[in-house]
């Protein structure tokens, strides 16, 4: 019996685990689309509330697909990594990539974020798919994502001198 080669993307045997989020921004599906791309931007959010103990190292990014990113913040003395590769760019509706601390953790998450624009104000739709062996950590996950986008809304919506970068 041969190895099956697992199609591009996908996640390990089993049905994946999804962790959904919704959020509405107050700004434009451009500023929030390219927070996620603009290395200096997604550092600044991607981890967290800023500290005096937080500096970034390593913030890479090729945004197309097949491209890859790679952010490393060094918090506290430990470093933190977000690594991934995009499967497809369409801005600024769309954005599909792996997701992980190193590349086989990103090859077992799948990231889907799709926005859209609703009466004024930008709606996000975040989908994470798990492999099933990463079920355990859900709950963290949520959390960890929550916080995130109460960053990227801090971002895109209070700074107006932020406003002016996206012009």
């Amino acid at each position: 019996m041969g190895v099956r080669k697992k199609d591009k993307g996908s996640l390990n045997q089993g049905k994946a685990v999804k962790l959904n989020l919704r959020r509405s921004f107050s700004a434009s599906l451009e500023s929030v689309f390219d927070a996620w791309l603009i290395p200096y931007l997604a550092g600044s959010w991607m981890f967290g509330p800023k500290s005096d103990n937080q500096e970034i190292v390593t913030l890479e990014n090729t945004p197309r697909a097949d491209g890859h990113f790679l952010l490393v913040i060094k918090r506290d003395g430990e470093e933190l990594t977000i690594t991934g590769q995009y499967e497809e760019i369409r801005r600024p509706e769309k954005l599909v990539c792996s997701w992980g601390a190193d590349q086989a953790s990103a090859a077992l998450n799948r990231l889907t974020l799709k926005l859209e624009s609703v009466e004024g104000k930008t709606r996000l739709r975040l989908t994470h798919e798990l492999d099933p062996s990463l079920s355990e950590g859900i709950d963290s996950l949520r959390n960890e994502w929550n916080i995130r986008c109460k960053a990227l809304a801090e971002l895109v919506e209070t700074s107006p001198r932020q406003a002016r970068l996206f012009k």
